[in-house]
This record gives C-alpha cells, structure tokens and sequence, in this order.
C-alpha cells in the first residue's frame, strides 16, 4: 500500500491550476480547485473554480470551468448532493486599483450549485459589506444537512462597527434553492482587532452544529 501507481498533470501553461478537493462521485472522483493568472499578471486578473470527474485511472471525464469573466476562486470545499449534483464553497472576486498599473484581488465569501449535469443552478454570496484581501474573508467547509433542508457553510467573515473592526468566524445556512436563510457570527475574545478562525463544520446529532478552529488576540498576549 502507498505505493505510487500513476501521476496526472493537468492545466494549462498559462496559468496557475491548483487543484483543493477531491471527493468520491458517481463511481470516480470529482476534484476541484482554482484556474488564475495570478503567477504572471498584475492586474486583469482571471480567477476561474474548476470542477473535474477523474476516473481511478486518472483520466478527465469532464470538467465544468466558472465563466471567465467572473471572478472565482479559493474553492475549499466540495459536497455529493442527495440530487447527484455538486455544492461547491469558492470565493467571489473583486478587482481593486492599488497603484499605478498594478491591481490587488479582494474577496467575497460564495457557495454554488451544479446540477448533476454539472450545470449551474444557483450561487450565494456570504459577505458582509467590505472585500477583504483572502484570507480574511473565506469559507472553511460546507455540508448538505441531514434533514434535506439545505446546506451549512462555515469560515470567517470581516465583521464591521463605526467603532470597531474584527475577523468573526460565521456559520450560514442556504436553501436548497440557493436562499441565504441566515448568519451567525462567533466571537470568543471580545474586544479591538481579535482573529476567529472557523476551519471545519459537522452536524451534530441533534441537528446543530459543532466546529472547530482558532483565536487569535492581536492586540494582548499571550496570542
């Protein structure tokens, strides 16, 4: 066991293609990740999510490309739906002017829907009102909940006051049609500045939710 059996390289050379995921699907596997020009470009930049079956043998069965003139990227989790589709957690892209010639990419937490012909049927933003440079702002895991009542997305979210700033962890819940239902956020350190990481989500038996992840006070020590 462990032994190496076969390598695949795919992607293009123009662009950087960083595979994330990979989950069991349909008889092979679905893998996912970011398809960016991001090594070679300063600004007009291209972010794309890609989704691809692999089979055991490592030969692409198909793969679904976020269209080009969206901005997508940072996919961090992937889901089997009960339909036979997939529920994909990405990041939605905004491009910022940061100094002559040159750009910097911000993000907006987002989940989307493929159908099971791997076609999009609906996608959700989970932001608050200010882009944040990755990974501020980035979903951690996604699952389809037990009941059939949708789905649950978890990660970190730039919350903001008048008087104050700070990185919360949130939890959302989506519709199976793709509403955003609600928000949560969590703070365990009160106070100026503090950093709340969420890295993984489970449903817990009786229907909530436990997860896990890290604080970090950035103004007092110990960190």
């Amino acid at each position: 066991l462990g032994n190496l059996e076969w390598s695949k390289i795919f992607g293009i050379s123009s662009t950087n293609d960083i595979a994330k995921c990979i989950i069991p699907y349909r008889g092979a596997f679905a893998v996912s990740g970011s398809r960016n020009n991001s090594h070679i470009a300063v600004q007009n930049y291209i972010f794309r999510d890609f989704v691809m079956g692999v089979s055991a043998s490592g030969e692409k069965l198909w793969e679904y490309l976020s269209p080009i003139n969206e901005l997508h990227s940072f996919v961090s989790g992937l889901v089997e739906a009960s339909d036979g589709g997939l529920f994909v957690v990405s990041g939605n892209g905004v491009e910022v002017p940061a100094g002559p010639g040159f750009s910097q990419m911000r993000w907006h937490n987002y989940a989307f829907k493929l159908d099971s012909n791997r076609q999009v049927e609906w996608g959700i933003l989970i932001r608050d009102s200010l882009p944040a440079i990755s990974p501020n702002n980035q979903l951690t895991s996604g699952i389809e909940l037990q009941d059939g009542s949708g789905y649950a997305v978890a990660g970190n979210l730039i919350a903001r006051t008048p008087e104050n700033w700070f990185f919360s962890g949130v939890l959302a819940k989506i519709s199976p049609d793709g509403e955003l239902l609600w928000k949560r956020y969590y703070q365990h350190i009160a106070g100026q500045g503090p950093s709340h990481y969420i890295n993984d989500l489970a449903q817990a038996p009786d229907g909530g939710f436990i997860m896990v992840g890290e604080v970090r006070d950035t103004v007092n020590a110990p960190r």
